[in-house]
């Protein structure tokens, strides 16, 4: 992925990082929020199959787990420059919901990540999600927190930000 002078711009999360369970990624580590917990992403199902890292709060008790997957996406590499994967994050996302939001980039250690959030619906169920996306090492990254939809947003952007706070890179 090119930098562009909006990449440039990426600031390192003002979250404190999270202090919650160590996870070893493929190519990276991660701490999650205190209370949450890794699951196994060979259960995952046939929507994330490039899902690489999953961690939910068992303790949420409304009907909808929060929860983290880290998928590995090839696509990013071929999308060109930062800006450009941006849009097509956008737009990936508007196809299932008008309510997006791009946000100002963020680093994930020293790699800029795309910042979106959305507001999603899937059956019955609403949702909101925060989704880091970036590149290093030849492995583009996408990062998806959903949350509750009554979740405030300021929220979703704190435990999100406190991951990616905790967010270093083993390649």
């Amino acid at each position: 992925m090119e930098t562009t002078s909006t990449a440039a711009s990426a600031a390192a999360p003002t979250a404190k990082p999270a202090t919650g369970g160590f996870v070893p990624g493929r190519g990276f580590t991660l701490n999650v929020p205190a209370g949450w917990e890794q699951r196994d992403e060979s259960q995952v199902t046939a929507a994330s199959l490039l899902a690489i890292a999953i961690a939910i709060d068992p303790t949420d008790a409304d009907g909808f787990a929060d929860n983290m997957i880290v998928a590995e996406d090839p696509s990013i590499l071929k999308t060109g420059s930062f800006d450009d994967v941006s849009t097509a994050a956008e737009q990936a996302l508007r196809k299932k919901t008008d309510r997006v939001e791009v946000l100002d980039p963020i680093k994930l250690a020293d790699e800029p990540a795309v910042v979106i959030t959305a507001s999603l619906t899937q059956g019955a169920v609403k949702y909101a999600t925060v989704q880091y996306v970036t590149a290093h090492a030849d492995i583009g990254y996408v990062v998806t927190f959903s949350f509750s939809a009554d979740r405030p947003m300021a929220e979703q952007i704190e435990i999100a930000s406190s991951v990616a706070a905790s967010w270093q890179w083993t390649s």
